[in-house]
């Protein structure tokens, strides 16, 4: 995936795979190799894309999970977040806006911030495209 040294571009991508695991410390961050007809990039995700796809911010998991130690019902809210967006992520097809990363210098010196879904038929392509490249 080509990404320039600009601000802010968007990339249509698919994520083939996580490069890390998913932390919320300081804020909900994780590591993904983006991947399109043209290349592969390694990106950090951002607090703010992983938030929309979890369900909750870091600092609402940090306040929730020590009392989901107690309360069953809180337990599986976190859990079933995570889960899911963790099944959503792999091969998560689409255009993604990528800026440089100013959070987590140890990662990528870009970040994935948007989402937004794209055409069903070229998102179907893309998929069995990458796919095919990481199998």
């Amino acid at each position: 995936a080509v990404v320039s040294t600009q601000s802010t571009g968007r990339i249509t991508a698919t994520i083939s795979s996580l490069a890390s695991k998913l932390l919320p410390d300081p804020e909900w961050t994780a590591q993904g190799l983006l991947m399109d007809r043209s290349g592969t990039a390694d990106l950090r995700l951002s607090e703010r894309l992983l938030a929309t796809m979890i369900g909750y911010t870091s600092t609402e998991f940090k306040q929730l999970k020590p009392v989901s130690a107690t309360n069953a019902s809180i337990k599986s809210f976190l859990r079933n977040g995570l889960e899911a967006c963790q099944r959503d992520l792999v091969y998560k097809t689409g255009m993604f806006t990528v800026q440089l990363n100013t959070v987590n210098k140890h990662l990528s010196q870009f970040e994935v911030t948007d989402f937004q879904k794209i055409d069903q038929m070229q998102e179907n392509e893309l998929k069995e495209y990458v796919k095919s490249k990481v199998s």
